[in-house]
């Protein structure tokens, strides 16, 4: 879910990130992108992340439980379904929650990946939820609120674990919806949507530090998730095929 923080704030989470090429904030809607890359062209980011936001739109003026229910949902026959619709619809099945709790890890997906077809490596962030297509390894950094690990821990992927998505949920940080208490609910999966959803799922089951072991035990298990890690106050777990590193100062 979108964290819609105060993202022109000098201490915000963007300020901090180390980037080997420039970045821009694309803004339609809700949707507030960061997109770092060679070249962004803007125009075309802001045009594609419109007509996906109309996509969901339209799905939910003639089924309006796709954009209101938190469980999952079937859409009856005979209402057209648009592909980035689709996935959230699966991932939202797949976490059991409900198909907008997907939609920011879909858009950062669906905008990164269109983006890196002239071949550039292209990072889309939009709203603590990450896409990145690179050739090169990247580390991620962990912001956790006033946890201890905040942006002192990083996940380290790999180049063979990219393209992929990396978001985050919380209890405690921003206003998205979450029925947990998370300082920072963490899943990488190749699915942004997928990734979205089980981070929202991940973060609904941690009330308190004794939760992350079993919550991030469960979000590691689901189809499609390479890893999760769970924060609550000062106690972290780590699940899955994931490289924590430790930041610099």
């Amino acid at each position: 879910m979108p964290w819609n923080s105060a993202f022109d704030d000098p201490s915000s989470y963007r300020r901090r990130v180390r980037a080997d090429a420039p970045a821009r904030r694309v803004v339609v809607g809700e949707t507030d992108l960061w997109i770092t890359a060679d070249s962004v062209p803007i125009d075309a980011a802001a045009a594609l992340a419109a007509r996906i936001r109309e996509e969901i739109s339209l799905l939910g003026t003639r089924f309006p439980p796709f954009l209101a229910s938190l469980a999952p949902v079937d859409v009856p026959p005979g209402i057209r379904v648009a592909p980035a619709a689709e996935a959230m619809l699966l991932s939202a099945r797949t976490a059991g929650v409900g198909p907008m709790a997907a939609v920011a890890g879909t858009i950062a997906e669906e905008v990164c990946r269109e983006l890196a077809r002239s071949g550039r490596d292209v990072i889309v962030e939009n709203g603590g939820d990450v896409y990145i297509v690179s050739a090169a390894a990247r580390i991620v950094a962990i912001y956790a609120g006033k946890s201890p690990f905040s942006m002192r821990l990083g996940i380290r992927l790999a180049a063979a674990q990219l393209p992929c998505a990396v978001c985050t949920s919380s209890g405690r940080i921003g206003p998205s919806l979450s029925f947990g208490r998370a300082d920072a609910a963490v899943v990488v999966s190749r699915s942004g949507a997928l990734a979205d959803a089980a981070a929202t799922a991940l973060g609904n089951r941690i009330q308190g530090a004794g939760d992350v072991a079993a919550a991030a035990q469960w979000a590691a298990a689901l189809p499609g998730v390479i890893g999760a890690v769970a924060v609550a106050g000062d106690a972290m777990a780590v699940q899955g095929a994931l490289e924590l590193v430790e930041l610099e100062a």
